[in-house]
């Protein structure tokens, strides 16, 4: 991710799942924010830990390192 913005894709398993609802999170907003559609925005060089978050059961996730360049 550039100083431009990028989709995350997010795919809730099994495909029977009644919940596929998901947060986002950023660990870092000052390199990366994430909007709740899940579109990554590059604000400054460096790292971040995107997060998604099922809604229904936070202890389940998934993450994606970015880099700002």
């Amino acid at each position: 991710v550039g100083a431009d913005s990028a989709p995350l894709a997010v795919t809730v398993t099994p495909a029977g799942a009644t919940d596929k609802e998901v947060t986002f999170s950023s660990s870092d907003e000052t390199k990366a924010t994430v909007n709740d559609k899940g579109v990554v925005h590059g604000v400054a060089a460096g790292n971040a830990v995107i997060t998604a978050t099922l809604k229904s059961d936070n202890t389940i996730t998934a993450t994606r390192n970015v880099t700002v360049a």
